[in-house]
């Protein structure tokens, strides 16, 4: 099994469970991570799929360094540099693009409105 099929494996569980509670993206981060293959690279849908919930709203870095009410986790390397976990140049008019397709195929207001 792709990691992309099993992103898409754990995100349908929200829609089929309405007991299932998301408190916030992060919950969802979380089941994403662990559905994984670790040995397989993440591309494509997938990417865009983890991207969608990584991303941080009301982020600082995000309104600064992006000029967007969303941005990306950042975190200081082992040489103390502070990263940030994704580059604005990874939001590619695709990931949008598949974003936007996705939106219509989820019913979790959460997986919606991300």
């Amino acid at each position: 099994m792709t990691n992309e099929r099993r992103i898409m494996e754990a995100l349908q569980t929200f829609d089929l469970d309405d007991q299932l509670q998301i408190r916030d993206e992060a919950d969802i981060v979380t089941l994403l991570r662990n559905s994984l293959d670790e040995k397989e690279k993440l591309s494509g849908n997938s990417l865009a799929e983890f991207y969608a919930f990584a991303l941080i709203e009301n982020n600082p870095y995000g309104l600064q360094e992006w000029n967007a009410y969303f941005g990306p986790k950042q975190f200081y390397n082992q040489s103390g540099e502070k990263k940030v976990q994704i580059e604005l140049e990874n939001i590619t008019k695709e990931v949008v693009n598949y974003w936007e397709t996705r939106k219509d195929g989820c019913q979790n207001p959460i997986l919606k409105a991300r």
